[in-house]
C-alpha cells in the first residue's frame, strides 16, 4: 500500500508540473531577452523635425533632435535588462525603456517641447 501511495504521489508532482510548465509557455512568463532592433527610430507625434536616433551594429548612436538644428549627441550605448542606455561624447546619459520596436524615454538631458520624459521613439527602418 506504500508503495501505490508513492507511486500515485508521484503521478500527481508530475502532471503539476507539466500544468505549470504549460502555463508558463503559454503566457510567456519566461525569462524576456530583451532584444534591440537596429536601425532607425523617430519621436512620435512631433512637428518640430521629428528627433531620431539611429542604432548602429557596433554599439554606437546618433541621437538628432531636430533637422532643424545643429544639435547632435553620439556615442555608445548599452542594454541592460529591458533598458537602452546611451552615453554620449560630453558624458551625457540617456535612458529608454525597449518595449517592442519602441523606445520609451526614461532619463536624459530634456529639452522641454522637444525631449521629455516619456516620450516615444517608434522603429521606422533598418539603416
Amino acid at each position: 500500500m506504500k508503495r501505490f501511495n508513492i507511486i500515485i504521489l508521484l503521478i500527481v508532482f508530475f502532471i503539476l508540473f507539466s500544468i505549470i510548465a504549460i502555463y508558463i509557455k503559454s503566457n510567456n512568463l519566461e525569462k524576456d531577452i530583451f532584444t534591440l532592433k537596429k536601425g532607425k527610430y523617430i519621436k512620435e507625434n512631433n512637428d518640430l523635425g521629428h528627433p531620431n536616433l539611429i542604432i548602429k551594429n557596433n554599439n554606437e548612436f546618433i541621437l538628432s533632435i531636430s533637422v532643424l538644428s545643429s544639435y547632435i549627441e553620439y556615442g555608445d550605448y548599452k542594454i541592460d535588462n529591458n533598458e537602452l542606455i546611451l552615453n554620449t561624447q560630453n558624458n551625457d546619459i540617456y535612458v529608454f525603456n525597449i518595449n517592442g520596436d519602441n523606445l520609451i524615454l526614461k532619463e536624459g538631458q530634456f529639452i522641454k517641447g522637444v525631449l521629455e520624459e516619456g516620450d516615444v521613439f517608434n522603429y521606422i527602418e533598418d539603416i
